[in-house]
């Protein structure tokens, strides 16, 4: 399979939820498809096998689970001036997704990707509310 940032993230995503057994879901979608779709011209045990050696080999993803983000809630909270709460761990899953499409990616592009993503949700915000005064003033 062609390996792109969004299928890495993708991936990335099943394997941290799945951590330790996600060979064993590996193999029971490959199981599943076969079942379920009949089709004799799809080795599903050869394509299971490359989603294995992509997982392995190119993605590097075998244990990603264990990866330690690159910033702490405490430093989200300094870098970004939130309030501790939900905002916390949204930033936190931004961070986790932006660390799994971009494996070499280093501290500074990830404070400036999070910054980014702060500025977008308060633009997002702000739209919201003005909408919502103007339908209260009609």
């Amino acid at each position: 399979p062609e390996v792109t940032s969004t299928t890495r993230l993708q991936a990335g995503l099943v394997l941290r939820s799945t951590k330790e057994m996600w060979l064993t879901t590996l193999l029971v979608c490959t199981i599943y498809l076969m079942r379920k779709q009949h089709n004799l011209q799809v080795n599903w045990c050869q394509r299971a096998k490359e989603w294995y050696d992509t997982i392995i080999d190119e993605m590097e993803l075998d244990g990603s689970w264990n990866a330690k983000p690159l910033m702490n809630g405490k430093e989200l909270i300094e870098l970004l001036g939130l309030d501790r709460g939900p905002a916390v761990g949204i930033y936190t899953q931004e961070q986790v997704q932006w660390m799994l499409m971009n494996p070499k990616g280093t501290l500074e592009e990830l404070q400036h990707f999070l910054k980014g993503v702060q500025k977008s949700r308060e633009f997002e915000e702000n739209q919201a509310a003005q909408h919502i005064s103007k339908k209260m003033h009609l």
